[in-house]
């Protein structure tokens, strides 16, 4: 008999079975997104070895829940999607959304005690928590559209600029506006830029439980909605074509 067709030992179907149960319950990418919150509460508590204060007294709130937020808007726009594309490298199959949905579900449940510490130390309340939770929330969708286009070739260097675009170059190109404009130049690009815009719905005692604007809110599950509209319309175009996967040992 060939060792294609041979059962493995019962030792090790159980050992493979408690290695998938595992994985399922709390994946590799949960320990990352653990180390970003770690590093994102100690930007927090620690803020002045990162940007020093120009007054000597400090303001008494720490500004937890807003390095907390930025932490999380990194997380899915820069890593995550990086995350999903080494495991599309590793098995080469349709991805299940639904458990890709679950597995973010579960990495919001985990933030609930970093939620709880970092409104604590920067004077916030619920509705602040929940106003953050509510925009990175609106963020999952494009952070597993742009997961699920990195693993085309063609689509993956302006999925990858992009995605660098949205989380880093809107908030430099804000700074510039403001830099060689008038004072209140580009406001828009404030509320538009992720970072910016979590960073400002997470102040302590900022208003209510939803966040606003709601085109700010609402323009990035628009912008996820469209490109998996079109990755599945260029998908149907092509269907019977290899599709290439960067970063994978076996791509082209």
């Amino acid at each position: 008999m060939s060792a294609s067709t041979e059962t493995p030992p019962r030792g090790r179907r159980e050992h493979r079975a408690g290695e998938s149960v595992l994985t399922a319950l709390w994946p590799p990418a949960g320990v990352i997104y653990l180390a970003v919150l770690v590093a994102a509460m100690a930007a927090g508590l620690w803020h002045e070895a990162i940007y020093p204060p120009r007054e000597a007294l400090q303001p008494a709130p720490l500004p937890t829940l807003q390095t907390l937020a930025v932490g999380q808007v990194a997380f899915f726009l820069l890593i995550y999607p990086l995350i999903l594309l080494r495991r599309s490298c590793r098995q080469p199959i349709r991805p299940n959304l639904a458990r890709r949905v679950v597995e973010a579900a579960g990495l919001f449940a985990v933030t609930v005690p970093f939620y709880l510490a970092a409104s604590y130390l920067g004077d916030a309340v619920a509705s602040d928590v929940i106003r953050v939770a509510l925009y990175v929330a609106c963020l999952v969708p494009l952070s597993l559209v742009a997961g699920s286009l990195l693993a085309r070739a063609r689509a993956a260097p302006a999925v990858l600029l992009g995605m660098l675009i949205v989380a880093m170059g809107l908030p430099a190109a804000y700074y510039l506006a403001r830099e060689f404009f008038a004072a209140s130049a580009g406001g828009w690009l404030w509320q538009l830029s992720p970072a910016s815009f979590a960073w400002e719905l997470a102040r302590a005692r900022g208003g209510g439980c939803l966040p606003g604007p709601a085109w700010a809110v609402l323009v990035w599950p628009g912008v996820a909605a469209g490109a998996a509209l079109a990755g599945a319309l260029v998908g149907s175009n092509r269907r019977g074509q290899p599709i290439g996967r960067p970063g994978c040992g076996d791509s082209p």
